[in-house]
C-alpha cells in the first residue's frame, strides 16, 4: 500500500470516526436521559439536556434554512473533500483538521435527513451572563468537531503562510 493510499485511508477513518462518535454520542444520551430531560453532569455549570432542532432555534424563514443548513454545508464538505485530494501540501494537521469538519458536517447532515424533527444538541453550558444569556445554546460533538477543525485548519495554513513569508524575506536576492 502507497503512502498516498494510507494517507488518504487515514483520513476517512477519522472523518468516520467523528460520524460515528457523534452518533453513538447522540443515541446514548437520548437513551440515557430522555429527549426533552436534562441531567447534572457539574451542578447547573454543565448539564446534558437533548434536544431535538429542526434547524436554528430563531433563525430565517425556511428557505434560507435550507440553503444555510443543507446547500452550504455540502458546498463546503465538497470543497474540503475536492481540496484535500488536489492539493498535496496538507500535513497530518491540516489532515487531522478537515476530517473533523468533514465527520461533524456529515454527521449534522445526516441528522436533517434522517432523524424525524433534525439535529439533537445535548452539551448545554452555563454561559454566566455572557452576551445576555443565562445558558450557551445547546450543541453536539459535531459541532465542536466543526468549529475546532476550521479555527486548527485556518491557524495551520495561516502559521504556514507566515513562514513561507519569513523564508522568502530571508531568502537573498540574487
Amino acid at each position: 500500500m502507497t503512502t498516498e493510499t494510507k494517507r488518504k485511508i487515514m483520513w476517512l477513518a477519522a472523518a468516520a470516526a467523528v460520524l460515528v462518535g457523534d452518533q453513538a454520542s447522540k443515541l446514548v444520551v437520548i437513551l440515557a436521559v430522555g429527549a426533552g430531560k436534562s441531567a447534572a453532569v457539574i451542578g447547573d455549570v454543565f448539564r446534558l439536556s437533548p434536544q431535538v432542532r429542526p434547524f436554528v432555534a430563531l433563525g430565517p424563514p425556511p428557505f434560507f434554512q435550507i440553503t444555510l443548513f443543507i446547500l452550504l454545508p455540502v458546498a463546503v464538505l465538497a470543497f474540503l473533500v475536492f481540496l484535500y485530494f488536489r492539493d498535496k501540501s496538507f500535513r497530518l494537521p491540516s489532515r487531522l483538521a478537515a476530517a473533523a469538519v468533514v465527520g461533524g458536517g456529515l454527521s449534522n447532515l445526516c441528522d436533517r435527513f434522517v432523524r424525524a424533527g433534525g439535529v439533537v444538541e445535548f452539551l448545554d453550558f452555563k454561559s454566566f451572563g455572557i452576551f445576555g444569556l443565562s445558558r450557551w445554546p445547546a450543541f453536539n460533538p459535531a459541532d465542536l468537531a466543526i468549529v475546532a477543525g476550521l479555527t486548527a485548519f485556518l491557524v495551520v495554513r495561516i502559521v504556514r503562510l507566515i513562514g513561507k513569508h519569513r523564508a522568502a524575506k530571508d531568502t537573498p536576492k540574487s
